[in-house]
């Protein structure tokens, strides 16, 4: 309100650019389509090279978070061709972080292993880059290595700076225990992440699902079965308050998952309904690792 008296409209630019980025992490769908609209108001009327920058690079996650993979990976590397032009001095490393969140939202994480490698050295006062590389190890099958990492960031008390990454690092943990099986990671992961489990996970220029779903990974792994369906009801419900496809089908996937574990009652006939859904979703918008994740289910617990 007082940049609009004011006049003052890059300041109303970059009020909306938080803006956009604290909707999207309370999970607010409506608010990131009100700030979507007027970040293309404001900026129409800003020929500047760095607000045309800046609101190209949310215009591409914002894509991606409604499901159009192509439409975010265009953006990516449209928002790079802008930053790099007008000598953005973070236009790398924020084209580096919409690849690689994009890459696993593909299902293609592994390819991203050399660059995220570089990253970590590139970029030291970043570091949540390892927990991210830590995560990529695992999705490419190097698990030796990954459990190496993650037995040495335990050791750390899995530590990192309370700054925009923060959420991503500890997703990036969480998924790799997950996928590790690693349980001696899950109490301290499940006490860092617990105060803010309805949020969404993101670094200023990527999205990825709410941290209640990764503390019902880190549940389903610590065999909390009845704690874990909680945290995926939350999570699944947040992510369709957001309107993510993506997100709702990756919870409809690990939820399923845990069902086939705990096998009570109903839980394959649920099971199935999500493993089905989630599948064709991910069919449709070439989500690889849910994709593959649905399958495993309906070629094992669920043939």
């Amino acid at each position: 309100q007082i940049a609009e008296e004011l006049g003052d409209t890059a300041m109303q630019y970059w009020i909306q650019a938080d803006a956009r980025l604290a909707a999207l992490e309370r999970g607010d769908g409506a608010a990131i389509d009100v700030e979507f609209e007027r970040s293309r108001r404001i900026r129409a009327r800003i020929p500047h090279a760095s607000v045309q920058w800046n609101g190209t690079v949310h215009d591409a996650w914002t894509a991606g978070l409604r499901g159009d993979l192509g439409e975010y990976e265009r953006l990516a590397e449209a928002a790079f061709a802008l930053g790099s032009s007008g000598g953005e001095p973070d236009a790398l490393m924020m084209f580096g972080a919409h690849l690689i969140n994009l890459r696993d939202h593909q299902g293609r994480l592994d390819e991203m292993v050399p660059i995220i490698e570089q990253a970590v050295v590139d970029f030291p006062a970043l570091p949540a880059f390892r927990p991210i590389l830590l995560y990529a190890k695992t999705r490419a099958g190097e698990f030796d290595q990954a459990r190496e990492m993650l037995e040495e960031d335990l050791a750390g008390a899995f530590i990192l700076p309370a700054d925009h990454t923060w959420t991503t690092g500890m997703a990036c943990w969480a998924n790799a225990a997950f996928i590790l099986g690693a349980t001696e990671a899950v109490p301290l992961l499940r006490a860092h992440i617990l105060p803010y489990h309805d949020q969404i996970v993101n670094s200023g220029a990527t999205f990825w699902p709410g941290l209640c779903h990764y503390l019902g990974l880190l549940d389903h792994l610590g065999a909390r079965h009845d704690e874990a369906e909680g945290w995926f009801a939350e999570a699944l419900e947040l992510h369709q308050r957001i309107g993510s496809p993506i997100l709702i089908a990756r919870t409809q996937a690990s939820w399923a998952a845990l069902l086939c574990e705990r096998n009570r009652e109903d839980d394959r006939d649920r099971a199935r309904t999500m493993t089905l859904d989630a599948l064709e979703t991910a069919n449709t918008g070439g989500y690889g690792y849910i994709a593959a994740d649905a399958h495993a289910l309906l070629a094992g617990p669920l043939l």
